[in-house]
């Protein structure tokens, strides 16, 4: 292994390929964990660690939760059943065979999947146990709805009756496109019910990407949120292509006299009169369960196969500890509900006993008042979002109350940084000699009772925003950066990231509470889950602590894209599937840190390898910039492009309230892109905006841990039309597509490698 010289620290590298040029370079790739971490004296958490450990400072900090997670029946005993020991994961995978695709389970996982063969076979034992619970709360699709899961199931069974007198058969596809409603889940088991699969997507995602879904999947009918959702996709698809189409909300239309069409209430009114038709599901674990179509951030969707086995894989699998779930809980359902990682969110809670409310992002802040959930599951950029608006109510206080709130601040960041040191609970922190770890149990001592009076003073208000009940946030589906970690853990809020695909269906890790909570990582595997971390060319497995390609094996991982066999290259003939993120596993622990995509390393032209993400991370720390995308591939240094926060500019006084909103205005035109990208060239030409934005980038890039001379950001552009969902720069799931964004902005990515900004400010 190769070694330099770099700020004093002796780093490792992993040689990689430079992609970009025709004539294949050896370069390296710098490992973000110093050298010394060989030395980490961090022990593997296994069940008996607190009576093996040697550490006499860890003997009087550690806590004992008197809370004892709960089990909602015998048959969800797996929620509670889960195992601590990280290497197990890795003995259940040693007894995997490529000739049977069989994995060794823990035995209440296995004892689940015996009993529920198929999604929909947990609704009848729910509707037992948990009849009269209500289990979702639904009331922005023009009429309130609350159902138990007696109700739920009940529903469930009409309609799949209904379905299957419409003409509905075990194997046949139906596209579902729609947004979050409860009827949408409604349509969805009642399909899987019948052995069908759903192919779906939501009803914002664009007509001819629609229209693809619904011809690739092989669908024979369709469900629409609405009559014109509906109608737009029949003008363009031709109305002898379906056998039958459904819409969830609203009158059906009269457009199409030769479709059969039908509302939701006429198809449950037409099932409860048959409902003795459909009594026990028909589909089992190895059937196709649905089609979920990845938008990706490059080319064009994939139809990635989820069978049962693989969504109860997840239910029986995922374990929260000291946070499980109990009945009567309430989760606040935010993330569109075809999307994976919701999904499997919802079958985890509903499996529990939980009551899920649907809501938006209208709506987020009054439904976590209203209905004070215990759960919040969300992408990163929901936390953001709720953060930078517990900022901005701050930034409205008086100056005395900012002054105690910045205190309180720095006591509680202080006092959960010591914590980490001491227990060694993040990825900075794990390599922390024994005088460090003396320091930081006298700062625990010395910081204890301030720390609890700015948890009654502030801290509470704060959660109060979220409800003040959240027991956890689950994150997932992207990058958190470390800053929002650190706010929320400063809080009280328990955290929990986890990471995983759509091919994975989608968990393959996540963390834990309590000592299992380690910030900026993703966790520890799933039991029956292996990864192991691999050299991006030579395929050779690396040893802990080494940045290289994840590869994942289990039973959460799907068996390929539908009709596109020569695009399952990904999934390898050893049963491993290719991930495409670059990722390390934390030495004797086995927690995973995800470092970026492979395929966005930037590569600069002196052979350096560029990860985008931790320092896209660490410049949105700073309230000057909304987005932030990196450029400069094959160029002597790296350059950006930043949407800055035209509330924050005007708070300094460099633009007015007028300013503003001919800007804001602009933006929903599409007539005024020419203003808008001549205002973008005049605002970065602005010497005060650029003295400003060169501070901002500087300290936010020069102090993040790791930092190289390679890092530092040497010319930027402003964007004034934010990166949306509707000008395609964002995904449904609200990651950023690079590779479009480089497209649109061509010109001026080029402009700014022409001169150096920092430089040269003409």
């Amino acid at each position: 292994m190769n070694r330099s010289e770099s700020h004093g620290n002796k780093c490792s590298f992993v040689e990689t390929v430079n992609r970009s040029d025709s004539s294949i370079r050896c370069t390296r790739l710098p490992r973000v964990v110093v050298e010394r971490r060989k030395t980490c004296k961090s022990r593997v958490l296994t069940p008996n660690w607190k009576k093996n450990r040697e550490d006499l400072l860890s003997r009087f900090l550690v806590y004992k939760s008197s809370k004892k997670c709960v089990n909602v029946s015998t048959f969800m005993a797996s929620a509670t059943g889960n195992v601590r020991d990280s290497s197990l994961s890795e003995s259940f995978a040693k007894e995997y065979s490529t000739g049977t695709n069989q994995f060794l389970l823990p035995q209440p996982i296995r004892e689940t999947l015996k009993k529920w063969p198929s999604v929909p076979h947990m609704w009848k034992d729910l509707a037992e146990k948990e009849g009269n619970r209500v289990a979702i709360v639904d009331q922005h699709n023009g009429q309130a709805t609350k159902l138990t899961f007696l109700e739920l199931h009940r529903s469930i069974q009409a309609c799949a009756v209904a379905l299957k007198r419409i003409g509905l058969k075990k194997g046949n596809k139906v596209c579902l496109i729609s947004e979050n409603s409860y009827r949408w889940l409604v349509l969805d088991q009642a399909v899987m019910t019948i052995g069908a699969a759903s192919a779906v997507r939501g009803s914002g995602a664009p007509l001819l990407e629609l229209c693809y879904i619904y011809e690739h999947s092989e669908s024979i009918g369709l469900v629409a949120e609405n009559a014109q959702v509906l109608v737009r996709l029949v003008e363009k698809l031709g109305s002898e292509k379906l056998k039958f189409a459904i819409i969830l909300w609203g009158k059906v239309p009269t457009d199409f006299p030769q479709l059969k069409i039908f509302s939701f209430d006429s198809l449950i009114q037409e099932g409860w009169n048959y409902q003795n038709e459909v009594s026990v599901p028909f589909a089992s674990s190895s059937d196709l369960a649905t089609l979920i179509y990845t938008s990706g951030t490059t080319g064009r969707p994939k139809g990635v196969e989820l069978t049962h086995e693989n969504l109860l894989y997840q239910i029986a699998s995922i374990d929260i500890g000291k946070c499980c779930p109990v009945p009567g809980n309430v989760f606040v359902s935010i993330l569109p509900c075809w999307h994976v990682f919701e999904r499997t969110a919802e079958y985890f809670f509903f499996a529990r006993g939980v009551c899920v409310v649907y809501s938006n992002v209208r709506n987020l802040r009054n439904d976590l008042q209203l209905h004070k959930p215990q759960f919040l599951v969300a992408v990163p950029r929901v936390f953001e979002s709720l953060y930078n608006n517990i900022m901005s109510n701050i930034s409205k206080q008086s100056l005395m109350r900012r002054y105690l709130i910045r205190m309180f601040t720095f006591i509680s960041l202080s006092y959960h940084r010591a914590f980490r040191t001491l227990f060694s609970l993040d990825i900075f922190r794990i390599d922390s000699r024994f005088w460090k770890k003396l320091k930081a149990f006298f700062v625990l001592i010395a910081l204890f009772t301030f720390h609890k009076l700015a948890n009654w003073i502030v801290w509470s208000k704060i959660r109060s925003v979220l409800g003040g009940r959240v027991q956890c946030g689950i994150c997932g589906g992207g990058s958190l950066p470390f800053y929002l970690e650190e706010f929320y853990a400063s809080t009280g809020v328990c955290l929990l990231v986890g990471y995983g695909l759509t091919e994975t269906s989608p968990v393959v890790s996540h963390r834990r509470p309590g000592l299992e909570n380690m910030l900026g990582s993703s966790g520890r595997c799933l039991p029956g889950t292996q990864v192991k971390v691999v050299h991006p060319e030579t395929k050779e497995e690396l040893k802990h602590g080494d940045i290289g390609l994840l590869l994942v094996r289990g039973p959460g991982v799907v068996r390929g894209y539908y009709r596109e066999p020569e695009r399952s290259d990904v999934f390898l003939e050893d049963g491993f599937f290719n991930s495409g993120d670059l990722a390390w596993i934390v030495p004797n622990n086995g927690h995973i840190v995800i470092s970026g995509r492979y395929k966005d390393v930037i590569v600069l032209n002196n052979g350096e390898n560029i990860e985008p993400q931790p320092i896209e991370d660490a410049i949105l720390e700073s309230p000057l910039f909304d987005q932030v995308i990196l450029v400069g591939q094959d160029e002597r240094h790296l350059g950006a492009l930043l949407v800055p926060s035209l509330e924050y500019l005007k708070v300094e006084g460099i633009l007015s309230s007028e300013y503003i909103t001919a800007i804001e205005e602009a933006r929903l035109d599409p007539s005024k892109d020419s203003f808008l990208r001549e205002e973008e060239v005049k605002l970065t030409k602005m010497e005060r905006i650029k003295q400003l934005v060169r501070k901002e980038l500087y300290e936010r890039v020069v102090s993040r841990p790791h930092f190289t001379p390679n890092d530092f950001i040497r010319t930027f552009h402003l964007i004034l039309a934010p990166f949306t969902v509707e000008n395609g720069l964002l995904t449904q799931t609200l990651k950023v597509k690079r590779s479009e964004v480089y497209k649109r902005y061509k010109k001026e990515i080029s402009s700014l490698f022409h001169y150096d900004s920092f430089s040269n400010p003409s």
